[in-house]
């Protein structure tokens, strides 16, 4: 006759569920193969913005969530603070090919707890992984370098600079006028007015040091198309 402490030593390890967060399906599939190779991981659910993801969350009810920042419904910045408000006990890994060293304080302050570009290799996203899961935050060595020396030196140069003084929501709408998007596409995106995303533009241009919208439209075109080179 079996006991209970029986079938305690004889279930399997739980293992981690992990949600994937990505709107390119190549990509998410990609991801789900990889982390479902790891004896300590198993995939419980895909999803491809943000709304689809909340409903997955409450659904499969993951350990681990990984996320892109750029979704073609809503953003991965705007899910990272959502998930961590209702569900803070979730672990996030940002993996993006947005510029770390503008978006990793930024996800790091929301409550990721690591952020890997997507052109690193799959030794590294399982690392990653691996790191965040032990309790200790992934960032590149790089990144882990320049997050230390701007503990003593708080001067910096550059449009990277520039750009990293922008508040989240200037990002956002800064990458969208980048990729093209007109004002009024913007505020139904974010579901604010167009007048608003004109004082965030305002904002936006005196803090870049930029005269006028057409020097606007072509800094961020540059930095997003950069963003995309990379």
């Amino acid at each position: 006759m079996k006991t209970s402490l029986d079938s305690a030593v004889l279930a399997p390890p739980r293992k981690t569920r992990v949600l994937v967060v990505d709107d390119h399906v190549i990509v998410r599939e990609g991801f789900v193969a990889l982390i479902n190779l790891s004896e300590n991981l198993e995939v419980c659910g895909q999803a491809a913005g943000v709304a689809d993801a909340l409903r997955a969350i409450e659904r499969a009810k993951p350990d681990l969530l990984i996320v892109d920042l750029v979704l073609h419904q809503g953003d991965g910045m705007d899910l990272i603070k959502m998930v961590k408000a209702q569900y803070p006990e979730i672990v996030i890994l940002v993996i993006s090919m947005q510029d770390e060293t503008v978006y990793a304080e930024r996800v790091l302050r929301a409550g990721a707890r690591g952020y890997i570009m997507k052109n690193q290799s799959s030794e590294l996203f399982m690392e990653a992984i691996r790191t965040i899961l032990a309790g200790d935050i992934y960032v590149s060595r790089a990144m882990n370098a320049r997050m230390l020396k701007k503990l003593t030196q708080r001067n910096g140069s550059g449009t990277n600079h520039q750009v990293a003084g922008l508040t989240d929501r200037e990002l956002q709408i800064y990458q969208m006028i980048g990729s093209g998007m007109k004002r009024r596409e913007i505020a139904v995106s974010l579901g604010i007015s167009p007048k608003t995303v004109e004082a965030h533009r305002e904002k936006m241009k005196q803090k870049l040091g930029l005269k006028d919208a057409q020097a606007l439209f072509k800094s961020a075109t540059l930095w997003v198309d950069g963003a995309n080179a990379e």
